[in-house]
C-alpha cells in the first residue's frame, strides 16, 4: 500500500511530484531542486547496487526473516553516503527476537552502551553511542504503542485488549518486543 499512501501524502502536503510506475521512483519537486525516493522490496535488498542514496528507510523489516534482514541492512549501511545528514530508519512491528531486537537492543548491550530515555508511560526509547571501526554510530529505538497513535480510534484499542493475548496485546499494541 506505499504507492497510493505516498501520492495520498504528496497530495495533502502540497508537494508536485511525478512518480515512473516502470521503475517505482517518485520525483518530488522542490524550489531547491528534485529529490527521488525509489521504493524497492527488501527481499531484492541485491538491487541497491549502484545507488548513492542520503537516507534509507525500511517498513516491517523484521517479517523478512532474520538472515534477509540483515544483509539489506548491510547493504543499505554501504549505499547511504550522500548528504550532511545520512539516515537509516526502520518501521515494524517488533514480533520476536529478530534482527530489529538484535540490532537495536542486544548489540549495545553487549557493548555496555544501550540507555533508557525518559518519555511518557506509553513510549519506550532507548539510545546507544558506539565506536565502529573509527566512527561514532548513533542508534535510536522508538516503541510506540496504538495509544501514541491520534488516528486510532479508542474503541479499537480496546477491542484490540477484549481480543488479544496478553503476549499479542504487547506487541500489536503496545509496540514492545515478544
Amino acid at each position: 500500500h506505499l504507492i497510493p499512501n505516498m501520492e495520498e501524502a504528496l497530495v495533502e502536503m502540497k508537494i508536485p511530484f511525478d512518480f515512473e510506475k516502470s521503475i517505482q521512483v517518485f520525483h518530488l519537486h522542490f524550489k531547491e531542486g528534485t529529490t527521488k525516493i525509489y521504493c524497492l522490496s527488501g527481499e531484492n535488498y541485491q538491487r541497491l547496487v549502484g545507488y548513492n542514496l542520503a537516507f534509507f528507510g525500511s517498513d516491517e523489516t523484521d517479517t523478512s526473516g532474520h538472515e534477509t534482514a540483515a544483509e539489506m541492512w548491510k547493504k543499505a549501511i554501504s549505499r547511504v553516503r550522500m548528504g550532511p545528514h545520512r539516515q537509516i530508519y526502520s518501521t515494524s512491528t517488533p514480533e520476536g527476537y529478530k534482527f530489529l531486537y538484535d540490532f537495536f537492543i542486544e548489540q549495545p548491550t553487549k557493548a555496555g552502551a544501550l540507555k533508557s530515555v525518559e518519555r511518557d508511560c506509553t513510549t519506550i526509547e532507548t539510545y546507544s553511542e558506539m565506536e565502529i571501526d573509527g566512527y561514532t554510530k548513533v542508534r535510536r529505538t522508538i516503541h510506540a504503542s496504538s495509544y501514541d497513535n491520534p488516528f486510532m480510534d479508542k474503541s479499537f484499542i480496546s477491542s484490540m485488549k477484549q481480543n488479544y493475548s496478553e503476549a499479542q496485546w504487547k506487541v500489536w499494541a503496545l509496540g514492545q518486543f515478544g
